[in-house]
């Protein structure tokens, strides 16, 4: 029979509260035949010594230090731990994140039985505390396509909801590391552009994302710098659509949509005076009116829109603000629509309960 081996990688950096429980949860596996690689970034913490103790009683646990020659991060860790990998398939886990028993044995099952595709994907159970403390599922499939989900900040699946094959991964290049954030997002979005096939499990729950209260991702995520390799990320992306020949009409809405919330966001830094926010804000938008992304009524109503955003705190302005905003979603709609996004939004419970009501 098939077995094949399935390489599960780790990057793991002061992670001490949690890492024991995450190894644990693959060595728990009903399926066996798997290495874990994991890319230790120089932890300041007892990490490091928890995983030795565990590489020295199974030899399929296998642990490395960050070279010192690569980047600093969890994307540089997890390229490094692809080139080290030995398996035919690769699963990525953060060192917070847990498996259910029969991820592995339910994944490889799936590659059996529908062999022709590059990555299989499977949506995340969140959870705080205790598994099944919050009820939350990742995302859920619908009929709109998946890369407009994505170009609309509704991700349909998280970093260990797909199983690649490692073929893939080198063909993609792996993660982008000079990307700060959103570095998955990227993976995802470049897998999908470059049209590599992909079947998605709807429903089918079989591993942890770890919802950290006190360490929220977007406290991090809105910094200045954050923000600023967001928006070029967007640009980025709608350039690969243009040589993919995958723009179109709605997809630049999506666009467009995402660079005015982000731009938006930069006002909110309190790092930044407000004539350089301005500035930056409006070289931002300037730049999507000159890629084609907006037209010149948008830009000219975006523009509007920014500026008058930077009264809305002060209660005097309120009422002026709230009005021109009301004039503006009349005379550029599309602009100002927030896409549907159910990311991390719906519970698990209530959706089993209406699949079970209209079975019956």
């Amino acid at each position: 029979m098939y077995n094949p081996l399935v390489s599960i990688i780790i990057p793991l950096y002061n992670r001490e509260q949690y890492i024991l429980a995450t190894i644990k949860s693959i060595i728990d596996q009903t399926y066996c035949n798997w290495e874990v690689v994991v890319i230790d970034d120089h932890s300041e913490d007892n990490s490091y010594n928890i995983v030795e103790s565990l590489s020295s009683v199974d030899n399929r646990i296998k642990l490395y230090k960050r070279p010192s020659g690569l980047r600093k991060g969890a994307c540089a860790c997890r390229n490094h731990g692809l080139k080290l990998a030995k398996g035919e398939f690769i699963v990525f886990l953060d060192s917070d994140d847990l498996l259910a028993h029969y991820c592995l044995q339910k994944r490889v099952k799936n590659i059996l039985l529908y062999p022709d595709y590059d990555y299989w994907i499977y949506p995340m159970m969140l959870f705080n505390k205790e598994i099944g403390d919050l009820d939350i599922i990742s995302n859920i499939n619908s009929e709109e396509d998946d890369l407009d989900r994505f170009l609309s900040r509704d991700q349909v699946w998280l970093i260990t909801g797909p199983i690649w094959r490692k073929e893939t991964l080198l063909n993609l290049g792996g993660f982008i590391e000079t990307l700060p954030s959103q570095q998955d997002y990227d993976l995802h979005i470049r897998a999908l552009i470059y049209d590599y096939k992909y079947i998605y499990f709807d429903l089918q729950c079989d591993s942890y994302y770890r919802q950290i209260t006190s360490s929220h991702p977007g406290k991090k995520a809105f910094t200045l710098l954050q923000l600023f390799h967001r928006i070029n990320l967007i640009f980025n992306i709608y350039n690969l659509l243009i040589l993919s020949q995958k723009v179109n009409k709605k997809r630049k809405r999506l666009i467009s949509h995402q660079i005015l919330h982000l731009v938006q966001r930069i006002r909110w830094n309190k790092t930044i005076n407000n004539r350089a926010s301005f500035s930056n804000t409006l070289n931002f938008w300037g730049k999507a009116f000159k890629l084609n992304i907006i037209d010149f009524v948008q830009l000219m109503s975006g523009s509007l829109f920014i500026l008058i955003s930077y009264f809305y705190l002060d209660v005097r302005f309120r009422r002026l603000y709230t009005l021109i905003v009301r004039i503006l979603k009349l005379v550029s709609n599309d602009l100002f629509l927030e896409p549907k996004n159910t990311l991390c939004k719906i519970h698990y419970s209530s959706v089993i309960d209406t699949l079970k009501k209209d079975a019956k």
